[in-house]
Order: structure tokens, then sequence, then C-alpha cells
């Protein structure tokens, strides 16, 4: 369906008349209808948007359609305020998202009284500072680990023998991203030259990572191309010279926007095909299962596979089953040649590696590897990373408080072997998520979601119909 057409269909209906919507929503709760059945009628998705916006975006008199790439008058064509209709509904997502702000979680608590202290502009060491005996000691273990540097870097073994993952040098900052900046800091399109882990400098987009857990021929990601064969990528842009983002062509506009050892010809390999968006890690405990396609269903398992040094396998011979079809006798299944510009199957004996530098080996203590004899869960650090990460759940989310609440929302679960209505399709099988006003749901309802970072602990389910955890 044409995004006029979808406009057309939608602008006469009343907002959520099949779904349930709470007095007591913090924003919809003035506007819902008497019976609660979606938005009171005079709110039809055409008022709104009249209320909304500039008569610019929708008053324009008779009827368009766009031919050849151009917008002209046709008698069979859509008005101005049906044409504009999905970028009016993608404003108000973006406009409503923005007000979703998780910042009430044990972690900003400590931060606030000062009972911990991050890397920030007054504290670059990469470290975090307990200053309170009163921090959960695996919390505050957790934290250290979380933000110091690991010790395939080098230099002394920290004084109190906590050792570190370098977890902040991706997800550092107050979202736990590097691909998410505080308000009016600069944003520049790629890294500037970073060792991989053979030393190689590479620049990669910023906010972009491989960090080697899935080979990158089964899916270059960020490294792949537009539906018009242009790279998505800002480092392959500017290395291949085909620049059409405006952000990008802005920053070699501006001078400084560009590294000069780039330009220079220095770092002259991409670290791109196979990187995904390093996500935020607010939450994360509520969110399971992990990495890009849920590969993993709890933080202890990612723990794991990060204390290995992620998933890629050396690739030994030409043929070989870690080779995938390519000419590569060297390097690993995450590489794409040495300049990490070849395409598949790679054509170089040499696949060299596109995962970032700081995906090593982290040497941490894991209670459950096989060899350990004197562990308990004071001394894991698995554990400890894993309370740190559930330390950032924000209770308000857990429970869909305000601003976080919601009207129902229908979760399709699967399908049933019958066809009710003929229509040679299996009947979809559904589960109702009841509406929730501004107070949340409550503790005894089980809709709470755990704090537990495990796909299958209890009350996990609890939201597309499975078993709920009562207290």
């Amino acid at each position: 369906m044409r995004r006029a057409q979808l406009g057309r269909k939608l602008l006469l209906t009343v907002p959520l008349l099949q779904q349930t919507v709470s007095k007591t929503d913090s924003v919809l709760g003035p506007y819902a209808s008497k019976g609660g059945q979606g938005l009171a009628l005079q709110y039809l998705y055409a008022t709104l948007v009249t209320k909304a916006f500039d008569r610019k975006f929708w008053a324009a008199p008779g009827l368009y359609d766009i031919v050849g790439g151009q917008l002209v008058k046709s008698p069979k064509g859509y008005t101005q305020m049906e044409t504009n209709f999905s970028m009016f509904w993608g404003i108000a997502i973006m406009l409503y998202e923005s007000t979703l702000v998780s910042t009430q979680s044990e972690y900003d608590s400590l931060l606030a009284t000062g009972q911990l202290i991050v890397p920030s502009a007054g504290n670059v060491n990469f470290d975090c500072v307990v200053t309170s005996p009163n921090v959960d000691p695996l919390l505050a273990r957790g934290c250290k680990i979380f933000n110091r540097f690991p010790a395939f870097f080098g230099g002394p073994p920290p004084a109190d023998n906590v050792n570190g993952a370098g977890c902040a040098l991706c997800h550092g900052g107050p979202m736990f991203t590097e691909a998410a900046k505080p308000a009016g800091a600069s944003f520049a399109p790629f890294l500037s030259p970073v060792p991989d882990v053979n030393f190689n400098l590479d620049i990669r987009d910023l906010g972009f990572a491989n960090i080697g857990v899935r080979p990158t021929f089964s899916d270059r990601m960020l490294g792949g191309t537009d539906d018009y064969g242009n790279p998505l990528s800002y480092g392959r842009q500017y290395k291949t010279g085909v620049i059409l983002d405006p952000f990008l062509q802005q920053a070699v506009n501006t001078a400084g926007g560009v590294d000069p050892l780039i330009t220079g010809g220095i770092a002259t390999k991409l670290e791109v095909d196979g990187a995904s968006k390093i996500p935020g890690l607010r939450n994360v405990a509520l969110t399971p299962p992990y990495f890009s396609w849920g590969g993993y269903e709890s933080l202890r398992q990612v723990m794991k596979v990060y204390n290995r040094g992620l998933n890629r396998r050396d690739i030994k011979a030409a043929g070989s089953i870690d080779a995938h079809g390519s000419a590569c006798t060297s390097g690993d299944s995450s590489g794409s040649g040495p300049d990490g510009n070849q395409p598949w199957p790679v054509s170089t004996s040499d696949c060299n590696t596109n995962t970032t530098g700081l995906a090593v080996p982290l040497g941490l203590l894991d209670c459950d590897a096989n060899g350990v004899v004197t562990c308990d869960v004071a001394n894991d650090d698995l554990s400890a990373l894993v309370r740190y990460m559930k330390s950032l759940t924000d209770p308000r989310v857990q429970c869909d408080r305000a601003p976080f609440d919601h009207p129902s929302l229908k979760v399709i679960t699967g399908e049933a072997a019958t066809d009710s209505n003929n229509d040679g399709k299996a009947d979809d099988l559904s589960f109702v998520l009841p509406a929730v006003g501004a107070a949340g749901y409550s503790s005894d309802s089980g809709y709470c979601i755990p704090n537990a970072g495990d796909l299958f602990a209890p009350g996990m389910q609890s939201r597309s119909g499975g078993a709920k955890a009562l207290p």
C-alpha cells in the first residue's frame, strides 16, 4: 500500500478504536472515549493533524500524485494531507518517544548521591570509583570491571585485583552507547583510526562495530548497500569517493571534519563489513534475547561470549568451512581482506579481521568455567557484570508507569490449525496486554517484567500470554 493510500485510509478514522485506553493514561487519558475504547469521536486523525501541524503542510487544494519522481496534479491523486500523512505519523512518534527517558534506575540513584563516580569529563581514567560502603559489593565490582581497560592493553594489575573488560569504551556516556551523544556534543562521521586486534589502523563509523559474533559473510550489515547500490557506511562512502550523505559531505567540507590520518592515507583499512549499531544498555535486563539476531537467551551467556573474545574462527586453509568459499588462508571469519573492502567471496589470501580492537579475550573469572575450583558469587566477575547491568533498570519501565504507560496492545503469538473465515490462511493466535494508566501495573498483576536478564526467567513470557510470576 502506498503511503498516500495509507493516509487516505486512516485520516477519517478514530485513533486506537480497537484498543482500550485507560482514563488515567498520562498522555491519552483526557482524550479517551467515555467507553474507554479508543479516543473520543472528535479526535479523528485529520482533526489532530490540523491542530498539530502548520497549514502549509496539509491545506493545499487539489489532488496530486508522484510521477517519475515529480509531484504532479492528477484527478486520481491524493490530497496534501493524505500525501504527507507518513510525515505526520513519523514526527508524532519521534516526539512521543523523546519523552520516554529512563533516568530512575538504581545506578542513577547511586550516581546522583555520589556513591558511584564513573568515567566522564572529570574522570578520564576509565575507572569506577565507589565512595560508599553501602553500595552492593557485587555491583561495585561489576562497575569497576565494566569501566576499566582490559588486561590486554598492558599496565600493572589493579591494586584491588579487579580486572577490567573495557565495556565503557563502546558503551559509555549516559545512554551507555557510542551511538548517542548528549545535546550539543559533536558527532563525527567515523572514528579516528584505532588499532584492531592485529594492531592495524582501522576506521569505522562512529556508533557501529563488528565484534566478531557472527561471520561477516552471513550479513555485511553496515557494510552493505542501499537499494541503489550505494554504500551505507560513512567510512566506505569516504574511502571510495562516493559521498552521498549530506552529513558526511558537511564534515568533509568543514576544517578538521575528517581526520588527517585518513586523508593522508595512513589508515587504509575499513572496519565496516559486519558492523552493527552499538546498542544502549539501559533496561538491558528487561530485553532478552540478546545480540542483533537474538542468539543468546541471558546476560550471563553474553558475558561468556565477550569473555572468550567472541565467536570469530581462524581460517586455516582455502576451501575450509571457515573460509566460506573464499581464497583466504589466514585471518578469521569476521574479515573481508587486509583493507576491509573485499567483496565476497574474498579473493585475497589474507582475510585479516574486521573486529574492533576491543574484542579480545578478557580473562575474567567465570565460576561456571571448567577447572574453576575456588570460586563463589562474591568474586565471580561475570556475576558482577550482570549485577551492574541489572542496576541500569528503571522500575517505571518494568511496570509501565508513566511516562511508559500505554493503551492495550495486541500481540500475535502464533497460529491455530483452523481457518474460520476461509481465506486460505491459518487463524492468528493472539494475546492482549491490558491497558495501563500512569500508576503502571501493580506488582501482583504479573505483568511487571522481571529484572532477570534471562529470556526464560519466571514471568518473562507474561506479556505474550505466558505464565506470570506473582509475588
